[in-house]
């Protein structure tokens, strides 16, 4: 298997799979397995609506399958349709969740577990909002002009970025190089005016942005003009690939009925304060087929939410062409 960072060794794999426990990875996704009298779990089907269990696992062999879609395969495939993932994601994840780095054969350069090393940056950043929003006046009161409950703010972590103070390394507000570096390649600073780099974000309400594997990757922010600061390309974020609130969408409820696209990952945030976690967004006004993909095989109906104007007459048209190879009498737009 071949990759940006070169071929996995089949033996990692197959010592990977034996260390991970596929009941404990689905409930980490939060199917509600039961064990059964046969010694096996089951649950509703994560793939379709069904209303009596059909999903049974298997801890003996490592292996599920459902008797009303026929789904079936290991953890490994159970992520690449769960979560949308590529076969070396699914991997990837796995080691991840057990800690371990992913080795590449015949001396690889470096491949996307590398560029892991500017997350944890990000996590700074967002524990330093977080906490700023809690004591922000300014922050709370953003919260209180979209209508956000605290409990809402806490479980979207959602933080406020001052204009007068930033995270540092040291008490006299410096940075260590390597900090600097990560927080330029992540997209949180960059050049103003005379050439310094400086915090993007000032007097922001920062939306933290979590990719398909439920990692950190970027953040949106929300001005008090309502202008919105969208997060751009970096070697961890793909705008192009993920889309915000997508992750929230898929795991705070079991098998929605449908999803419901909007412009703009303030419009998911507006909704999420009206109660529903299943609003979604594209971080550049359009859906490209990649996106329609990763919603469609999560969902069997997305509704597409767009304002009046030429905005929305673009994000209907993407949504409208991206999805028409995946449509059919289970799949509807």
């Amino acid at each position: 298997m071949s990759g940006q960072g070169g071929r996995i060794p089949k033996e990692f794999i197959q010592d990977l799979l034996g260390r991970t426990d596929i009941v404990d990875v689905l409930r980490e996704k939060g199917l509600a397995l039961k064990k059964t009298s046969a010694g096996e779990y089951s649950c509703c089907c994560p793939f379709h609506q069904e209303r009596s269990p059909s999903f049974y696992v298997s801890e003996a062999k490592q292996v599920y399958y459902c008797f009303g879609c026929q789904a079936k395969g290991n953890v490994l495939s159970f992520l690449m349709r769960h979560d949308s993932l590529g076969y070396v994601e699914a991997v990837e994840y796995l080691a991840d969740r057990l800690g371990i780095d992913v080795p590449r054969e015949h001396g690889a350069l470096p491949g996307p577990q590398a560029l892991q090393g500017d997350r944890p940056v990000l996590e700074r950043c967002r524990d330093f909002y977080e906490t700023e929003l809690r004591t922000s006046a300014a922050g709370q009161e953003m919260l209180s002009r979209y209508h956000v409950s605290p409990e809402t703010a806490a479980a979207m972590h959602l933080g406020f970025a001052p204009s007068d103070c930033f995270i540092s390394d040291n008490e006299n507000g410096t940075f260590l190089q390597a900090t600097i570096d990560a927080l330029a390649e992540t997209g949180m600073m960059a050049a103003d005016s005379t050439g310094t780099l400086a915090p993007v974000f000032r007097d922001a309400l920062m939306l933290p942005v979590i990719d398909r594997r439920g990692r950190l990757s970027a953040f949106s922010a929300v001005l008090p003009s309502g202008e919105q600061i969208l997060p751009a390309a970096t070697p961890v974020f793909s705008p192009d690939d993920e889309l915000f609130g997508l992750s929230d969408a898929r795991t705070i409820e079991r098998n929605p009925e449908y999803f419901c696209l909007c412009p703009s990952p303030l419009d998911v945030l507006e909704l999420r304060a009206a109660g529903s976690a299943r609003g979604i967004a594209p971080f550049k006004g359009t859906v490209t087929p990649w996106q329609m993909k990763r919603i469609l095989t999560s969902v069997g109906r997305l509704v597409v939410a767009v304002p009046v104007g030429e905005e929305g007459e673009e994000l209907a048209k993407s949504a409208m062409l991206s999805a028409m190879p995946f449509l059919d009498d289970e799949k509807r737009i």
